[in-house]
């Protein structure tokens, strides 16, 4: 005979039904959505790291017919004020030393508006969040700008010359840009312990380009710290 369901009970499972699928769907998480021309091999279930801690989760990396990627993330409710209008998003290495990419967020500053929820945020390579880290700390606190000096020339080790000076012209015109709101003590301290080493690292490149001939592709940056130099002495 087959099965019969009393009104009732066919509800009665509907209900369940429908019930169990919403708890599926409200969670509790923070979802919204990043744009990144490349995941460099992201996948699903990728943990989304805020400094030392797993504060969230990677839900879908979908390729879109734009030719990007949409990187659906859940940030779990205790972290939300890490995913703001201040906060930038970037592709790296696993910190656990493992073969898996992880998406990291990064704060320019504490504070801004949390991220809506359903919105679609634009992601960064980690070069560039580095860059703009950079260009914020500069003038705000030098013993910070030294150390992110520091990382930042260290990263630029893996990538090609070509986009190394790019790189560091960039930070060469965001100090010319703030030298003028420094501090005489901030000056000092830029004079003697940040542009050695950025001029360590050009002299470098320039015995790396020596040989094929590309030292011209220096010059900006000589003059570019010629700039500086010039400031920083009147």
């Amino acid at each position: 005979m087959p099965l019969q369901f009393k009104p009732f009970g066919k509800w009665f499972c509907i209900g369940v039904f429908l019930l169990a699928n919403l708890a599926g769907c409200t969670d509790g998480t923070h979802d919204f959505k990043i744009r990144f021309h490349d995941v460099y091999g992201l996948k699903n279930s990728a943990p989304v790291y805020f400094e030392e801690s797993v504060i969230g989760t990677v839900e879908k990396v979908a390729y879109t017919d734009a030719g990007n990627f949409l990187v659906s993330v859940a940030i779990q409710p205790e972290f939300v004020s890490a995913a703001t209008t201040a906060s930038r998003f970037y592709i790296d290495a696993d910190p656990q030393g493992g073969t898996q990419k992880v998406l990291r967020v990064v704060q320019l500053e504490p504070g801004g508006q949390p991220i809506a929820e359903g919105t679609v945020v634009e992601g960064h390579t980690r070069y560039a969040v580095l860059y703009e880290q950079f260009a914020h700390q500069l003038g705000q606190n030098i013993a910070i700008l030294e150390s992110g000096i520091n990382a930042f020339l260290d990263e630029l080790q893996g990538i090609p010359e070509s986009e190394q000076i790019k790189e560091i012209e960039r930070q060469l015109d965001a100090i010319i840009a703030d030298l003028g709101t420094m501090s005489r003590e901030m000056k000092d301290r830029l004079e003697h312990e940040i542009l050695p080493l950025i001029r360590e690292k050009i002299e470098a490149l320039r015995k790396r380009l020596e040989g094929s001939g590309g030292g011209k592709a220096l010059d900006p940056l000589d003059q570019k710290m010629d700039i500086i130099d010039d400031r920083l002495s009147t």
